[in-house]
């Protein structure tokens, strides 16, 4: 009888249980998303200069903390980030002190990416990053509140005792293995390379070097797989040999350095799918240089496989990283190409003063190894790559600021980018303080209009007591062109004719202090956010710019009322 009691209370337990646990399916009744009191953010943007390398794979520090309403950590959260689509390009697991610090690797195309926090006692949140790729690195505070019911009483389900519950733990059987970090997310890596190097003439760069990109070209994937503590256990790797327009032949491979001891594994298929060869290596010390395709001018359409497994697991800042380090050894003058930034290999021939070089090529800096973060259309034998992707020049002349997805635009030309102004006549016909609530970035907007316009200047807004920053939105005019500018405002360096009410944070304006002359802040106090203008047509320019209304809408998502960073 008593069994049954049990039994019964069981079940009552798990279904009150359910309305709160994330199912493996990913659905959960309460989630949490925008910013909360106690949350801290602090981004560094990229930078862009001379020593640009034609990255196309960027990698974006990640430092996470999290704590509970009583600002104790969380430990074992599980951050996940992952495109609009679902897919995840990064998960880990906060420690012991609710800290979780990583490097997540994305396209340097623009794109949007949600962090999503999860933990069975707490709370999910939800966070969206806008093109999270254009920052260096992110450090995010993040309060979890505690859930409701008997969630917080409960464990969840972990088989393998590896302190990650099975619905997170893509190896659950495995107590070594927890997370997958597929690079890229989605579809593949292409390499291409030039095959001439170093060879140059001075008066005439295109003599050695037509840039055609073709000379070998490879797609890779590369998994990597983690333990509970964000430890790297392996990686798990294939490539496919693509093309080959040179006469010379080559060997393709891929080297890696880390601080321990690993084996490897390599399968060799050919291009029916059938396995030809396995080659296998134990205790290798340090590094490991993989063979993936030992003659280039036999392996179109093969196909290899790697799996290098750390004896000890490594810790990810000192094992090589992503794009990794591919290599084309040339037989015929016994060189060996890499991506700007890499090492020649141990046993190079490469003169000395190649080392200088950098792999680029001394008369007009280009790669002799290109990246692309997917599948793509190579150029032709003899065809400039900037005839078949034009927004390349302008990406590369402009050391990677512009056009970073430059590889999307085959055969066509998207014309020269839209560069700020570097200077506007400081007339400024109009003025308006929005109301921002920091630290997330989330901009909100009083409805006293009765409707969800996005606001004109003029509108009545309120500002917090306690905001960090103020947002200046200014009305410049240039010509016959009107431009608007979004200003992020240190407090200190608000002029002094706009007033803060400390308790209520009502903004008045002091018409008799006010001076044009002070309405555009010090720019080395304040970081511009958006820039935009219009001619005649009040809702798109002929450059296709759209109008401030649309722009503060999609800059900082004003209607769905979301967290934008």
């Amino acid at each position: 009888m008593w069994q049954a009691g049990l039994a019964l209370l069981f079940t009552v337990i798990m279904t009150l249980a359910g309305c709160f646990f994330q199912n493996p399916a990913g659905t959960q009744v309460s989630q949490l998303t925008g910013t909360m009191p106690g949350d801290s953010v602090s981004h560094t943007l990229r930078t862009f200069s001379s020593s640009f390398a034609f990255e196309t794979l960027l990698p974006v520090g990640v430092a996470l903390s999290f704590v509970d309403s009583n600002s104790e950590p969380v430990a074992g959260a599980i951050a996940t980030f992952a495109r609009l689509n679902g897919t995840s390009v990064y998960r880990g697991r906060a420690d012991e002190a609710g800290q979780l610090t990583s490097t997540v690797v994305l396209p340097s195309a623009p794109e949007d990416i949600i962090l999503t926090v999860e933990h069975p006692a707490h709370e999910t949140r939800n966070v969206t990053i806008r093109d999270m790729v254009r920052y260096a690195s992110i450090e995010r505070r993040m309060k979890l509140p505690a859930s409701l019911g008997v969630q917080a009483a409960m464990t969840a389900q972990d088989l393998n005792w590896d302190g990650v519950p099975d619905e997170y733990d893509e190896f659950p059987d495995d107590p070594r293995r927890v997370f997958r970090v597929r690079i890229p997310a989605e579809d593949t890596i292409t390499v291409a390379f030039e095959d001439l190097f170093p060879l140059h003439d001075p008066n005439d760069p295109a003599a050695f070097f037509d840039a055609d990109f073709n000379d070998f070209v490879a797609n890779y994937v590369v998994e990597e797989i983690y333990d509970a503590h964000n430890q790297l256990v392996e990686f798990r790797g294939q490539a496919k040999a693509v093309a080959r327009l040179a006469g010379y032949n080559h060997r393709f491979g891929m080297h890696f350095t880390f601080r321990g001891m690993a084996d490897l594994t390599v399968e060799y298929y050919n291009a029916s799918g059938a396995l030809i060869d396995t080659y296998r290596r134990e205790n290798l010390s340090r590094s490991a240089d993989i063979t993936l395709f030992d003659a280039t001018r036999n392996s179109i359409g093969y196909r290899t496989t790697f799996t290098l497994t750390f004896l000890k697991s490594e810790p990810r800042d000192g094992v090589t990283a992503a794009p990794y380090d591919p290599y084309l050894y040339v037989y015929n003058t016994r060189k060996d190409i890499h991506l700007i930034g890499q090492q020649p290999l141990p046993y190079s021939e490469n003169p000395i003063e190649s080392y200088d070089w950098d792999f680029r090529h001394p008369s007009n800096g280009m790669p002799w190894a290109l990246i692309v973060p997917t599948g793509w259309i190579h150029p032709a034998e003899l065809q400039h790559i900037e005839q078949v992707y034009p927004a390349f020049r302008y990406w590369r002349e402009s050391f990677g600021e512009h056009y970073p997805d430059w590889y999307t635009y085959y055969q066509q030309d998207p014309g020269p980018p839209d560069v700020k102004p570097p200077a506007l006549p400081p007339a400024v016909v109009g003025i308006e303080l929005l109301e921002i609530v920091l630290p997330s970035g989330e901009i909100i907007f009083p409805s006293e209009n009765g409707n969800d316009d996005p606001p004109e200047i003029g509108d009545p807004v309120m500002f917090p007591a306690k905001a960090g920053y103020q947002l200046l939105l200014e009305q410049q005019q240039a010509g016959e062109d009107l431009f608007y500018r979004v200003t992020a405002v240190e407090p200190s360096t608000v002029p002094e004719w706009i007033l803060l009410d400390g308790d209520s944070g009502e903004v008045t304006v002091d018409t008799t202090l006010a001076d044009p002359a002070l309405a555009a802040p010090d720019e080395r106090e304040a970081r511009v956010a958006f820039y935009t203008s219009f001619n005649d047509d009040p809702m798109q320019d002929e450059g296709g710019r759209a109008s401030i209304d649309q722009a503060l809408e999609v800059v900082l998502r004003i209607e769905r009322g979301e967290q934008v960073d």
